[in-house]
């Protein structure tokens, strides 16, 4: 443990060290598949809790895609609810053959651009910048920031962090969400094996010669 983070723990609590008025960026969908390292889900509400204990986040995004599954709706729902700043667009299905010579539907909605422009339209108002996020091609938008003098702060999971962005050593705060203590949603053993995001499959006609 570097001697940063022993100035950022106090007793059991951990506790980011931040300088000044912060904003924090969930990137959602990134989030979400987590729970396949973790083995369990990530619960919204106790991260705004956790954060809404600091006085200097003043403002929290979130970014994840409008589409018909039930689950999606419902977790959109919900960041309103606990009074996120929502950013949202249609998802896109984009096919992928598979072994079994089906064409999976794979969920595709990514928000770099969405994040990378909301950003720097916050320079002058913010010191610090959260990222809950382990998407490597973020790498550049954090080297920006530093150059800028903005404090930045990755959150990921073990497995999750793009090598991009754990390979930087300067400016940036790489911090395990598990340091935050219990950040997850009760799960019964059945989607504790795996519940995924919608995958749609159809088989694939063969031609006939």
């Amino acid at each position: 443990m570097n001697q940063e983070l022993r100035d950022q723990m106090k007793g059991d609590q951990f506790r980011l060290k931040l300088l000044g008025k912060t904003v924090v960026f969930i990137d959602w969908a990134n989030v979400y598949y987590w729970k396949n390292s973790l083995k369990k889900e990530v619960d919204l509400g106790k991260i705004l809790k956790y954060l809404r204990g600091y006085r200097e986040v003043k403002e929290v995004w979130f970014y994840f895609g409008t589409d018909e599954h039930p689950k999606s709706k419902l977790q959109l729902q919900q960041a309103k609810k606990l009074e996120c700043k929502v950013v949202t667009k249609p998802v896109k299905f984009l096919p992928k053959k598979v072994e079994s010579g089906e064409i999976a539907w794979v969920r595709k909605c990514d928000f770099d651009l969405e994040i990378g422009l909301d950003c720097f339209e916050k320079l002058e108002k913010f010191k610090s910048f959260i990222f809950f996020s382990g998407d490597g091609d973020f790498a550049t938008l954090y080297e920006r920031l530093v150059e800028r003098e903005k404090q930045v702060i990755v959150v990921y999971v073990r497995g999750s962090l793009g090598r991009e962005v754990w390979q930087m050593k300067k400016g940036v705060f790489k911090v395990e969400l598990p340091r935050f203590g219990d950040m997850y949603k009760k799960m019964s053993p059945r989607r504790r094996r795996g519940a995924q995001l919608p995958v749609f499959k159809q088989k694939v006609r063969k031609k006939s010669r």
